[in-house]
């Protein structure tokens, strides 16, 4: 599926809206579930309460063992997991409340993303842009829409509520989309670029910053090695004395995500060779 060119991220929220509020009853049966137990696990799912979640979540078929999987999720369905993945993402992510880690843990709000990554429907977009935070799944299911993602991956980024973790995890995305949809269109490739050129060059505000946190821009320096440009390559050369100098601040126990890029970037290139653009 091609996603629109620059597709804004709003328009995407407004489309789901617009499915839901237009969805039929025909349109949202399940000739898998009976109708009393999809009713059940939507409900179930939009509790918020993390055993009605995986009580629903038991009743559905799991998605990598399951060939049939996208056939046997209705719309209504999607729509309740998307929901539920997204606020439990939020939950683990961000939420600052003490919680049981049983309850509401790394691994529940993983699982809810295995549901939500084959759905492949643009409602599930932004659950996905969130969930990219927990690595490549739902950063390959946003490539899965085509190069056009990369825009709203950048609307996303440029979010000024975004966290850092949400930024870095949306870099993850931007990269696995440059790398499956390679030769990129040069305004696509253009405009992933100079996000990243705009991260590097605040590479001294997150090495200095007083939360020593460099999730914001460690995406970038993936993202550069993954375009291979050397004007990209010295960006990242002349992040290495922050780099250090933070280390020493850590003793020892920084980053070094800049010096392993360089030490093997001819490396990443060769094995990438036939990608490149």
């Amino acid at each position: 599926m091609r996603y629109p060119n620059r597709l804004p991220l709003l328009f995407v929220f407004q489309t789901a809206f617009a499915l839901l509020c237009v969805a039929t009853p025909s349109s949202a049966q399940n000739p898998y579930l009976s109708a009393s137990a999809e009713a059940a696990a939507i409900v179930n799912l939009k509790s918020g309460d993390a055993n009605r979640i995986m009580q629903a979540l038991h009743a559905l078929p799991y998605p990598y063992e399951d060939s049939l999987y996208k056939e046997k999720i209705s719309y209504s369905v999607a729509l309740a997991l998307i929901e539920a993945s997204e606020r439990q993402t939020d939950l683990f992510f961000n939420s600052t409340e003490e919680y049981d880690e049983e309850e509401r843990g790394h691994e529940f709000a993983a699982e809810l993303t295995d549901y939500v990554v084959p759905l492949g429907i643009p409602e599930a977009i932004p659950a996905l842009l969130k969930a990219s935070q927990f690595g490549n799944a739902p950063a390959y299911a946003l490539a899965d829409f085509g190069p056009d993602i990369v825009y709203t991956i950048i609307e996303y980024i440029e979010d000024s509520q975004r966290t850092l973790n949400e930024i870095s995890g949306a870099f993850l995305a931007l990269q696995r989309t440059v790398e499956t949809h390679r030769p990129l269109d040069p305004s696509i490739r253009s405009a992933a670029k100079e996000i990243t050129v705009r991260y590097l060059q605040r590479a001294e505000e997150f090495y200095s910053g007083p939360d020593g946190s460099i999730a914001g821009i460690n995406g970038a320096i993936y993202l550069a090695q993954a375009f291979g440009d050397p004007d990209l390559k010295q960006m990242v050369i002349d992040i290495v004395p922050f780099e250090e100098e933070r280390d020493l601040r850590l003793n020892g126990m920084g980053s070094i995500t800049a010096r392993f890029i360089l030490d093997n970037w001819d490396n990443f290139q060769q094995q990438k060779i036939h990608l490149n653009d």
